[in-house]
């Protein structure tokens, strides 16, 4: 990966001077620097759930039907083997209802997620351990995120931004790198401007060769498929406010 802003010696204060110099946006950043997340994911590895032998008899049954179709019927899927069956499916096994289902679930060691298998939608389970999460895990958190941010959930082609983000990113960075963006839009476009300067005046991005491809370009407000074009930018923007404010990041 290309850096824009820590590998390069001047970058990093060329952006601070593109900031000072005026770049202006109708929006305000918070400057916030977001760590929640990464915080939330580091205690729940150190989690311990419950053992089997507390498990009530419904849950115990759930847990030992999705062992048993892991083993039988394995579904590979986002690095991990899965159990592939409806919530109807589990409901009608158990007894019980599918929002029965869903709650027990979330109160046992499993794992959920869920896909569109020809054409029907169905819900992913398997047994895991406390912070075992995929990269659709992060973005479920990337999209709450945003609808807390913006008032309405992605669609189906932003939220596919965010899973290959999720998927960039330093395990368990991906939600703050992304809260950080939307709380400080007006700096993440700066990088990204400079980002495309130098793209232009290069030999482009990893995404893209073609220098004469890249123009600049700003938007008011944020917008998920162009945080996913410029991640890049957004990773090493949080990285570097990260260390300004003297806060423990990956890989440093």
């Amino acid at each position: 990966m290309k850096s824009f802003f820590l590998n390069q010696s001047s970058a990093k204060e060329e952006m601070k001077a593109i900031l000072a110099g005026g770049y202006k946006s109708p929006i305000v950043g918070s400057g916030k620097v977001s760590t929640t997340h990464i915080k939330a994911y580091s205690a729940e590895k150190c989690a311990v759930h419950r053992t089997y032998e507390k498990l009530n008899p419904r849950e115990r049954a759930l847990f030992d039907l999705v062992s048993s179709l892991v083993k039988s019927e394995p579904f590979h899927a986002s690095g991990r083997t899965w159990a592939a069956r409806s919530q109807a499916f589990y409901a009608d096994k158990l007894g019980v209802c599918t929002d029965q289902v869903r709650r027990i679930a979330k109160s046992i060691p499993l794992r959920s997620m869920t896909l569109l298998l020809e054409g029907k939608r169905c819900v992913l389970l398997r047994v895991a351990e406390p912070g075992d999460l995929v990269d659709e895990d992060f973005a479920r958190i990337m999209a709450s995120v945003w609808m807390k941010k913006k008032g309405k959930r992605p669609d189906a082609k932003e939220y596919g931004c965010l899973v290959h983000m999720a998927r960039e990113a330093p395990v368990g960075w991906a939600p703050d790198i992304f809260s950080t963006v939307l709380e400080n839009w007006s700096e993440f476009c700066a990088g990204m401007k400079l980002a495309i300067f130098m793209a232009a005046n290069s030999e482009g991005d990893h995404f893209d060769p073609d220098p004469a491809h890249f123009n600049e370009k700003f938007l008011p407000s944020p917008h998920i498929p162009t945080i996913r074009r410029f991640w890049h930018v957004a990773m090493e923007y949080h990285l570097m406010r990260m260390q300004d404010e003297g806060l423990e990041a990956w890989g440093v």
